[in-house]
């Protein structure tokens, strides 16, 4: 589960070593379905894991990226949800991953986040 990838993720990318095999395992089974698998667990838990893979060193971690840059308004609502629900929290969180998407290289859907 997301949340679960979150907390693994978090705490790899903050150690001061490299555990290429964990992650890229870690990375493969949240990011294969796509969006929707990534935010299934709340926004808060798809910004955190955006934080964590920019902080990674391992490995390019291609299929994140992919995830990521495939569908960007698939991730701007997760991120988002609807105008109502658009708290400080949710705001946090898509600056969060702008800020991810721009330390991974992927300028574009950054930018198309934040138009």
């Amino acid at each position: 589960e997301a949340r679960h990838a979150a907390g693994m993720l978090w705490s790899l990318a903050v150690l001061p070593v490299r555990h290429e095999p964990l992650c890229c395992r870690i990375l493969s089974g949240v990011s294969g379905g796509g969006i929707d698998a990534l935010a299934r667990d709340g926004p808060a838990h798809l910004a955190s894991i955006a934080w964590s893979v920019a902080r990674l060193t391992c490995s390019s971690h291609s299929g994140f990226r992919i995830a990521l840059r495939s569908n960007v308004d698939g991730l701007l609502a997760s991120l988002a949800g609807s105008l109502a629900e658009l708290s400080d929290g949710r705001q946090q969180n898509i600056a969060s991953v702008v800020r991810a998407l721009y330390d991974m290289g992927l300028a574009d859907p950054a930018r198309a986040l934040i138009i």
